[in-house]
């Protein structure tokens, strides 16, 4: 969306963008997004530290666990473990969510709008009495 509105809103802007960043990393993306807007500094280290969490889960957290969840008391540690991280990662996600809410606001959107529309989708395309289902 910010490379739509920085080029005036140049036709094919916002798709050669979002291929661009499709493929990036989340930690990429956010610095991509630092370049285009100001970020208070306590902002950028909160949402930093939540992408680490994210990448900890993300990034091998059961493999690098797994002796510990043979064990009952290892088990019960690493769930703690894991849901403090879920936590964190969920914390920053409403942050997120009201940022992104304020940007899809210019074009009469909204996240709650964004994912009325998904869940529309998905289910116009895995209902098997619609014979559209793959």
């Amino acid at each position: 969306m910010m490379t739509h509105e920085e080029s005036g809103g140049e036709e094919g802007a916002f798709t050669a963008s979002w291929d661009f960043h499709s493929a990036k990393t989340l930690g990429q993306t956010i610095n991509a997004l630092r370049k285009r807007i100001e970020i208070p500094a306590d902002l950028s280290d909160y949402m930093e530290d939540g992408i680490k969490c994210r990448n900890h889960i993300v990034h091998g957290f059961l493999t690098k666990n797994m002796q510990r969840l043979m064990e009952f008391k290892g088990r019960l540690e690493v769930q703690k473990e894991l849901e403090a991280l879920k936590m964190e990662v969920k914390a920053r996600d409403v942050v997120i969510n009201k940022l992104l809410d304020a940007l899809f606001a210019k074009y009469g959107l909204s996240n709650a709008i964004l994912k009325h529309q998904a869940g529309e989708m998905y289910m116009a395309r895995n209902n098997p009495k619609s014979g559209s289902a793959h």
